[in-house]
């Protein structure tokens, strides 16, 4: 919850270590002054991680905002590498920032976020506090629409869900996610049903 900066280069890595409790989401994010993806994260409990020896990794490879997602954490440290690609040059001075947080439930995003009438859409859910046995529902205000399958438990951070779109109204939906112990969250606006 802290955020740091500094100066990187290829030569001059960071580290951190980052103390958490147990079944939390964490996820830490990194800045470049540079215009392109340069800074890479690596995670490792308990130990140093290395470039060939890492248990988590930036998340895109291409997004300017570098994320690296650690689901479902032990109770200790996590230890941090963060990298830079570029090369050192007088040319070139690279500034960073970073900070980790722990996240609630919560869904961040959906890939697909639109799908056609009266079709079938698998679609890749993102966020926080997802277990196995969780619902994910399309919503219009208080009205449930439609009730998605979930296909693939990834992660208390991800998984695949598949929508049966037949029947479903054009517009924009929030997306639910409900748990056992009724807790929920949405994404408002997360999902468009639209004329193919």
């Amino acid at each position: 919850g802290v955020e740091d900066t500094g100066s990187i280069s290829s030569a001059s890595p960071r580290y951190y270590k980052v103390n958490v409790p147990v079944n939390l989401d964490l996820r830490v994010t990194a800045a470049s002054s540079v215009a392109y993806p340069s800074i890479d994260l690596f995670a490792a409990f308990g130990r140093m991680p290395a470039g060939n020896d890492y248990e988590h990794r930036t998340a895109d490879p291409i997004s300017l905002q570098r994320e690296m997602l650690v689901p479902s954490t032990q109770a200790g440290s996590y230890y941090l590498l963060m990298r830079s690609l570029i090369n050192p040059s007088p040319l070139v001075n690279e500034t960073y920032s970073v900070i980790a947080e722990t996240l609630g439930f919560s869904v961040a995003s959906i890939t697909p976020d639109r799908g056609g009438s009266g079709r079938f859409v698998t679609a890749k859910l993102t966020g926080a506090g997802f277990r196995p046995t969780s619902r994910i529902f399309l919503f219009s205000g208080s009205q449930q629409i439609a009730e998605a399958e979930l296909r693939s438990f990834v992660s208390t951070m991800g998984m695949t869900v598949r929508w049966d779109l037949r029947g479903v109204p054009l517009g924009t939906y929030d997306i639910e996610v409900r748990n056992q112990d009724s807790s929920t969250a949405r994404l408002t606006g997360g999902f468009t049903v639209y004329l193919p």
